[in-house]
């Protein structure tokens, strides 16, 4: 993988000027919220993602609707699959929780999408993933 400057603070600013996250609880690398082990474990299946260098923005909704994205960038193609990996256990926990639940959430659910360039890789699951893909993308 090629190192890119890519910005998470500059995404991060960009994701939460729009409407659907900028109420959205945000864990970020450079911040007081992080993706500690125990939150990589509960939201992604897996303790052992991020290293204490990782950058990082994951922004999710503080209700019980499904609304989140996260970026991340990677060191290595393992990581990259790692989180891959972790992203579609995100996706399989969302549906499990909103089968019986929220047919709304479980539809949002289904369609979390997952994306990478250079050395970046990300997801969102949201009512209309577009305009968080582009920010995201820049």
């Amino acid at each position: 993988l090629t190192p890119s400057d890519y910005s998470i603070d500059t995404v991060s600013d960009a994701l939460l000027a729009l409407p659907e996250l900028a109420d959205g609880i945000v864990y970020q690398n450079n911040s007081d919220r992080l993706l500690d082990s125990d939150y990589q474990e509960y939201y992604f299946g897996n303790g052992e993602l991020l290293g204490e260098d990782s950058e990082y923005v994951y922004i999710v909704s503080p209700t019980t609707s499904v609304c989140e994205a996260g970026v991340f960038k990677v060191t290595d193609e393992e990581q990259k699959t790692a989180l891959i990996n972790a992203f579609e256990k995100r996706r399989e926990n969302l549906i499990q929780t909103h089968t019986n639940y929220s047919p709304e959430d479980l539809a949002v659910s289904e369609g979390l999408i997952t994306g990478s360039f250079d050395d970046v890789v990300y997801f969102v699951a949201a009512p209309d993933n577009t305009p968080i893909e582009q920010a995201i993308k820049g």
